[in-house]
């Protein structure tokens, strides 16, 4: 095993999957001499792979004992797990608002393929920044969302078990702390698209999922990484204090632009700076919570706002080489959040479609309202692709909108 710089003389480090780092919430479980695994799935393949670890919204040093990626093949048989260094060191100390980037090792990945990125943690350790996952809420809750079978995350009994296959006594975590990016050292000409969505494209088996087998079906012959940077509770200026989350105007230099390969954005966060305002939060067995901002609804976020948040990302995009293209907002009306919908919303959101059509301010555009609106009833969803609790498209819906998108808007 290599961490060499110079054995990686051909091809170009291209992110393979990043997560939108929050602050983690309340409960944070310590965590002390034990092992993390942290599941992740390539966008593109490579013949080598670094990571990336935060302690973006720590307030301690976060410190690292050991570290280890590991491929999954399509049984779910682990491969070989290979250390992972830091300046060729196997721990390392990450400062207060830091990250650090790992040495690279040599290791094959297919595109789609299963990574497991393990971390050892000998000292008590407070999660602090971490991708929230959508999970946590019961079945019977209005905006449940349907969870994989399988744990995105998992800590371990005592020890360091990055050295080795399986994990004992795996429970596992209600998000991923630690980890922000991994890269691989790609074919040549292999560039990253960011996609920047809120919480209906966040998660798993989303339209960025599909874009991505679409664009990467062969090893060798891949075309651009898909990088969903959507988050739970993402929006584009005013951020989101229940998840955490600042706006995308906060993040997109520290987030977006430092993602290696990046030849191209697809906005879509608006929706949430326009829907949540003055909407009424729902406790975990779906009641309506007691303590609320604005119960009237009335939107503060208007159309001229968002249009200048959209600008400040196509000129900083543009002053980095990269493209930036919008994807308009779907209907949102029979979301069961009191005051998610009304008709002032409604109309903020149609007068931002038709800008992001008509406007030619973009470098490209994706009509996802387009594709999965009724047209019997524009505020809504086609019956076809109405997920349950009408946040997002369904599964049917999603892979819709990635099957409409014409690859090249990507050249």
């Amino acid at each position: 095993m290599s961490t060499n710089a110079s054995s990686a003389t051909t091809g170009s480090w291209v992110a393979t999957w990043a997560g939108p780092i929050a602050r983690h919430p309340e409960p944070r479980e310590p965590i002390g001499n034990q092992t993390v695994r942290l599941r992740v799935e390539a966008s593109v393949g490579g013949r080598a792979v670094r990571v990336v670890l935060t302690n973006e919204y720590g307030t301690k040093v976060l410190y690292v004992g050991a570290a280890s990626v590991t491929t999954v093949d399509e049984q779910g048989v682990e491969g070989e797990p290979k250390t992972l260094t830091f300046g060729g060191q196997k721990d390392i100390e990450i400062a207060v608002g830091a990250i650090a980037l790992s040495d690279h090792v040599e290791v094959d990945v297919a595109p789609g393929q299963t990574l497991f990125v393990k971390l050892f943690l000998p000292r008590e350790t407070v999660p602090e920044s971490a991708v929230l996952l959508q999970g946590g809420l019961p079945e019977t809750h209005p905006l449940y969302f349907a969870q994989p079978e399988w744990s995105r995350v998992d800590v371990s009994a005592e020890g360091d078990h990055t050295g080795s296959s399986g994990l004992p006594g795996a429970v596992p975590l209600t998000h991923m702390p630690f980890l922000s990016r991994v890269d691989v050292l790609a074919q040549p000409n292999v560039g990253a698209v960011a996609v920047l969505g809120t919480t209906y494209t966040d998660g798993l088996g989303v339209w960025p999922d599909y874009l991505s087998r679409r664009l990467n079906t062969e090893k060798g012959k891949e075309s651009h990484a898909i990088i969903n940077l959507s988050a739970r509770g993402g929006s584009l200026s005013r951020g989101h204090a229940p998840s955490g989350r600042e706006g995308v105007v906060t993040l997109f230099d520290r987030e977006v632009l430092t993602l290696p390969g990046l030849t191209h954005v697809i906005v879509s966060e608006a929706r949430q700076d326009i829907a949540t305002s003055g909407t009424r939060s729902l406790n975990a067995d779906g009641s309506v919570a007691e303590a609320d901002a604005d119960p009237t609804g009335a939107s503060p976020v208007t159309a001229e706002i968002l249009k200048a948040a959209y600008r400040q990302l196509i000129a900083r995009g543009h002053a980095n080489g990269v493209k930036v293209l919008a994807a308009t907002m779907p209907p949102f009306r029979g979301v069961p959040a009191p005051g998610y919908y009304n008709e002032d919303k409604e109309a903020t959101r149609e007068e931002l479609n038709r800008w992001i059509l008509d406007s030619g301010e973009f470098d490209g555009v994706i009509d996802i309202d387009g594709i999965v609106r009724d047209p019997a009833d524009t505020h809504q969803y086609r019956e076809e692709f109405r997920s349950l609790n009408l946040f997002g498209p369904s599964p049917a819906g999603h892979a819709a909108i990635a099957d409409s998108i014409d690859t090249a808007i990507f050249g």
